[in-house]
């Protein structure tokens, strides 16, 4: 892959990255979020920094970007979903129990 390939392709993922987040914090769902990356691919990094955001928003947000992951039936991303799922009901558990 060219340096220019890379470097273009970056650029859309942290241009996605951004429009998702922003979505995120302004509660803004109307056009959905799965147009936006059902042909991207995220590394566990930006997986990791959209659920971080997410959480705060709370368990209803984080079941649909759940949903999300699911929909691009990418069995990594799925996996990694997977582990920020169950470690945020993990949490959850936890707190309930103080």
């Amino acid at each position: 892959m060219t340096e220019s390939i890379r470097t273009e392709l970056q650029k859309e993922k942290t241009e996605l990255r951004n429009e998702i987040l922003f979505r995120i914090k302004t509660g803004n769902f109307k056009e959905g979020l799965y147009p936006l990356i059902k042909n991207i691919i995220l590394t566990e990094k930006e997986i990791e920094e959209i659920f971080a955001c997410w959480r705060m928003e709370g368990e209803q947000s984080l079941l649909f970007l759940y949903g999300i992951i699911l929909r691009t039936r990418d069995l990594e991303q799925i996996q990694i979903a997977d582990k920020y799922l169950i470690g945020t009901y993990k949490q959850a558990e936890e707190m309930l129990k103080k």
